[in-house]
């Protein structure tokens, strides 16, 4: 599954980007990039550069979101995580979390908070399967429970039940962020020199 999808700058799996935009090689290291939709989209936003309580920019996060997974199937998404090269227990957790706001339109930690946790290199055990969370929204079936109908798969509908919670499409477009956006640098704060 990871040959179809790219690495992002968080170490997330998404859509390919090619042309310009897409992964470089700098130096002899792999260099991954955001995507160009998403961050216009966020820049927007954070920035408040136009009315983002339209319809119009709001279909054009529903459109981005759309294509940003790199699938129209949201459990073949989640799946792919497992394929990157450096994700760890920070990614597994926003993931979680972010399925958590899917279902209940809450989160357990702010996305701001996340910002700072999900890097590149994010340390921890690597998920071999869904965390109970995933087979929850996925109607998967626990070892030794009765049948659940699988639910949840379809791209269009997750950004339905997304969108419906309070402040669901501003939530999506911040996880895009986190997901296939840029890192921004960190500052490192420098004491007076006499």
């Amino acid at each position: 599954m990871s040959n179809l999808l790219q690495l992002y700058p968080r170490g997330f799996l998404g859509e390919v980007i090619t042309g310009a935009a897409a992964s470089r090689m700098g130096q002899g290291q792999f260099r991954s990039v955001a995507n160009p939709s998403v961050e216009a989209l966020y820049v927007q936003y954070i920035n408040r550069a136009c009315n983002t309580t339209t319809v119009e920019f709001r279909r054009k996060v529903l459109t981005v979101a759309l294509k940003a997974f790199g699938t129209r199937d949201f459990e073949v998404w989640i799946s792919s995580q497992r394929q990157s090269p450096v994700a760890g227990d920070n990614h597994n957790g926003f993931i979680d979390d972010t399925l958590q706001f899917i279902m209940e339109g809450k989160r357990d930690l702010a996305i701001e908070n996340w910002l700072p946790l999900i890097e590149l290199a994010d340390q921890g055990e690597r998920m071999h399967e869904h965390t109970p969370r995933a087979r929850e929204f996925f109607g998967i079936q626990e070892p030794g429970f009765h049948y659940r109908q699988p639910q949840n798969r379809n791209m269009v509908d997750v950004i339905q039940s997304w969108c419906s919670h309070s402040s669901g499409i501003e939530d999506m477009l911040c996880t895009m962020h986190v997901l296939f956006g840029n890192i921004a640098p960190k500052t490192i704060a420098m004491g007076a020199t006499s």
